[in-house]
């Protein structure tokens, strides 16, 4: 085996300060002999490069004037990354010492692999999170192999697998010099899936190494299942559909089964898949381009009348996702629903039709004498109990009727807390948005001042030559 190569080891960090600790110690701890750790900041607000200049001053600190998201804070140290293979971490990971050891080794052994992917354990060591990704079509889910499984062995065979997660990717330079860096069209999430797809693409082996085992927090950064997560994870999915599928599959497979599930979904997942599909029409021209880009000839370019048409299909989906009730039609519960269901409101009627308990007429079935009979039982239930019966059916209908309208008012009042729950589930998603626009606008401004303050420097200096300039021209004159 040839000498081991240098690997640069970078940590994508936004507001992680609370992790930095334990992440950048167990790289540091390592017994790998070349190595250097790199963190990116993505325009923290939490501290996170300070507290890694006083506390960490071994590793290279990149500052970004703004949040990059995850390829593109990674791309900031990898274009002028000189080592043999970059690691690019999230913040939410602690690795034992021999851990590049173990990724690397396999790496250099087979020239065919490009990237790869480590065992990550839930902390605690015993429960597997991942063990490879694969991606399932036509709406690209991503899954990971073994997760939730506890760890007994069963997943510690090398394999190759469609993709492996960003919280801990290995890749060769030589690929990315050949493939290019990350595509910085997406934001938070599948910009791994992209680059492992590219990779197989371009002839490169995608391998999950489960002797490099590491221990993974997950979604440190971002709240699992909240609005700004379930958005930029639909954006990056249909980001991936729109760059690597093709345009027949997606019209005759991706989109119907997405009409499908949005049948199946919640609000929240509506809301969010709304956002999703605009932002994804408006970004529609750039995508092609990374399409053609990214596709090393080895994926057709969409014409112009499939880009029609697919954009066409994308509003669909965005009105269908606008205007379905808030509650999913085709409900994933353990019963299935059928024409016999009721609803609330037939629920409530069925009731109202019942509330009210009359005085039944006798009768008989006795032939010829059977008129006879029920008179009979008739004029003996007025005697004995009709006295006492009808004030207690009386009772019984004034309870029933305060029932009944009590459950009217109680389903009226739970309808109405339903809208207000969606309509503060739209406006958190519409504040969530708007913060994002505020910081990324913020930064934006940031980085204006850094600008204008540096023309002022240059201004100033030339102002200061002008000076000297004109005061020796003065000088000569006077002399």
């Amino acid at each position: 085996m040839s000498a081991l190569p240098r690997v640069a080891l970078i940590v994508v960090n936004w507001n992680g300060r609370a992790y930095l600790e334990g992440c950048l110690s167990s790289l540091l701890a390592l017994d790998y002999p070349d190595f250097s750790v790199t963190m990116v900041d993505n325009a923290s607000t939490d501290g996170s490069p300070d507290f890694v200049r006083e506390r960490f001053s071994q590793v290279g600190l990149v500052n970004s004037a703004q949040n990059r998201g995850y390829g593109g804070g990674a791309n900031l140290a990898l274009r002028p990354c000189l080592a043999d293979m970059a690691v690019i971490l999230n913040t939410d990971i602690t690795v034992p010492p021999d851990w590049l050891m173990r990724l690397v080794t396999p790496m250099l052994a087979d020239p065919a692999i490009g990237v790869a992917g480590c065992k990550l354990h839930y902390p605690g060591g015993r429960t597997i999170q991942h063990a490879g990704g694969y991606i399932t079509p036509p709406q690209a889910w991503p899954g990971h192999y073994g997760l939730g499984d506890e760890d007994r062995g069963q997943h510690d065979t090398l394999r190759d697998v469609d993709y492996v997660i960003g919280a801990a990717l290995a890749v060769k330079q030589s690929v990315l010099e050949q493939i290019g860096l990350f595509d910085e069209g997406y934001f938070l999430y599948y910009e791994d899936v992209d680059l492992c797809q590219r990779v197989r693409r371009a002839g490169y082996r995608v391998v999950y190494i489960p002797d490099a085992w590491l221990t993974h927090l997950e979604s440190a950064s971002t709240i699992k299942g909240s609005p700004a997560y379930l958005e930029q994870f639909y954006r990056g999915r249909w980001r991936f559909i729109l760059k690597h599928y093709d345009p027949a599959q997606i019209l005759s497979e991706s989109i119907p089964a997405e009409q499908a599930w949005l049948l199946r979904c919640g609000p929240d997942e509506r809301q969010a898949a709304a956002v999703a599909y605009r932002t994804t029409i408006d970004a529609l021209p750039e995508v092609w381009l990374a399409r053609s880009r990214d596709g090393r000839g080895q994926v057709r370019p969409i014409e112009e009348e499939e880009s029609s048409l697919l954009a066409d299909r994308l509003r669909a989906l965005l009105v269908m996702s606008l205007r379905l009730p808030k509650t999913p039609l085709l409900a994933e519960a353990p019963h299935e629903m059928n024409d016999e269901t009721p609803d609330l409101a037939s629920s409530l009627a069925l009731l109202r039709e019942r509330q009210l308990l009359r005085e039944q007429p006798f009768g008989s079935q006795a032939p010829i004498v059977g008129p006879v009979i029920a008179r009979l039982r008739a004029a003996w239930n007025s005697v004995s109990t009709k006295w006492y019966v009808r004030p207690l059916l009386q009772q019984q209908n004034e309870f029933n009727e305060l029932a009944v309208t009590e459950i009217a008012a109680q389903a009226a009042r739970l309808r109405e807390l339903e809208i207000r729950i969606h309509d503060h589930d739209a406006w958190l998603v519409a504040q969530d948005r708007e913060q994002a626009e505020f910081v990324r606008d913020l930064a934006e401004l940031r980085l204006l001042v850094v600008q204008m303050n540096r023309l002022l420097l240059e201004l100033n200096e030339d102002l200061q030559r002008v000076d000297a300039t004109s005061l020796a021209q003065a000088k000569e004159r006077m002399v």
